[in-house]
């Protein structure tokens, strides 16, 4: 193999290597991004049943009136 071809070979493989760091980097900034909107989403749910509670009993709205 030539000077020249392994030399080309290296300037690749060396390109390949910072794309798949970069790509890397990537990945973990979803999995953290993805990590706090599954807890934000948790507390947010949590959130929604405690309001829940609070409403009125749904089957009140359900009575007949009194002058029917």
């Amino acid at each position: 193999m030539n000077e020249k071809r392994l030399e080309q070979i290296e300037i690749k493989l060396a390109y390949q290597d910072q794309a798949m760091q970069d790509l890397s980097d990537v990945v973990y900034r979803q999995e953290k991004a993805l990590e706090n909107l599954e807890a934000r989403l948790g507390v947010m749910t949590e959130r929604i049943g405690e309001l829940l509670d609070t409403l009125p009993d749904a089957s009140a709205d359900e009575e007949i009136p009194p002058h029917y």
